[in-house]
């Protein structure tokens, strides 16, 4: 036991991204930093988008947002929460388009050889996974069906020695190769996000920018939020324990006060004396954030822990 745990527990290598429990905690400030980027650069106004890019929008967060008439959904929103929620739909789409991206596949980044120029790289790297880091997770997949045990081993120590070590004297690890993957990875996410807002969805709610140097200051904000989420789900890959996300599609799709899944947006303002209950039986109409499970550990691979709940928006007339 005390050779699988020194094998297995990252913390005691020198990986890793601090303990499992606080996992939820990153996530939510991740998810809190595109809501934030979100308001400050997103319209607020849904007029200004046509009936075709209101469509294309919500079918791109169908795991977030019921698939009505935006108009129809609007009706169904109280003060705050209807003036804020094309920002939050985009706020929606950035935390999506990030798990898709990083979360899915922690391994997406990994190229059998790091090319001596890094401009040329990004610029032949894909929007999402390089072939190498998708045939890597799909072996992953594979291993995973016969020999789950061994497969995570072969999973968190591949994300392992992708990323440098925290303490390479202690373990003797020549971090190089853990330093220019970890380079090489930033680099792709700055090109992301740059070729992210010229996206066919995001372009039209995105409002325009006078100077130069306000639309760099917005690049850089949104480069700064995605290598922060790039470098937590490999860091998270590197340990046993593993984070799940849970949309709308997992969901029951009414809410109540005392679900163990959601929680009610704090614009509801459920937390008044009498209005509890207010909203109990309503339906939820979009998801700020997913329900976050760990599952696994070293001593229980079958273990599940709630660990984060949904923060929702419900139908709400009376608010």
């Amino acid at each position: 036991m005390l050779q699988k745990y020194n094998f297995q527990e990252a913390a005691h290598c020198g990986w890793g991204y601090g303990s499992p429990n606080k996992w939820a905690d990153s996530a939510a400030t991740i998810f809190d930093e595109l809501h934030n980027w979100a308001v400050k650069y997103a319209h607020w106004d849904a007029k200004v988008l046509t009936e075709k890019q209101r469509k294309d929008l919500l079918a791109s967060i169908d795991e977030y947002c019921i698939q009505d008439d935006l108009e129809v959904i609007l009706s169904g929103l109280p003060g705050q929460l209807h003036t804020a929620f094309v920002p939050d739909l985009v706020g929606m789409f950035l935390i999506k388009d990030c798990l898709a991206r990083f979360f899915h596949n922690p391994l997406w980044y990994l190229v059998p050889r790091l090319p001596s120029d890094e401009g040329d790289s990004a610029r032949a790297m894909p929007p999402t996974a390089s072939g190498f880091g998708a045939d890597a997770f799909t072996l992953y997949q594979n291993l995973l069906t016969t020999h789950p045990i061994y497969a995570n081993c072969w999973r968190l120590w591949t994300a392992r020695l992708s990323t440098p070590n925290i303490s390479p004297k202690e373990v003797n690890v020549n971090n190089s190769f853990g330093q220019a993957m970890a380079a090489h990875r930033e680099h792709i996410v700055d090109k992301m996000c740059t070729d992210l807002l010229k996206h066919d969805i995001l372009q039209p709610v995105i409002r325009p920018l006078e100077s130069q140097k306000e639309i760099d200051i917005r690049i850089r904000q949104l480069q700064r939020v995605y290598k922060m989420a790039a470098k937590f789900a490999v860091g998270a890959a590197c340990e046993v324990t593993r984070l799940e996300f849970w949309t709308l599609k997992q969901m029951d799709p009414y809410f109540h006060h005392s679900s163990e899944q959601a929680r009610a947006a704090l614009n509801h303002q459920l937390d008044k004396e009498g209005a509890k209950y207010r909203l109990d039986g309503q339906r939820i109409l979009a998801l700020r954030a997913p329900l976050i499970f760990l599952r696994g550990t070293i001593f229980d691979a079958n273990s599940e822990k709630l660990v984060r709940k949904a923060e929702v928006i419900i139908e709400d007339h009376e608010g």
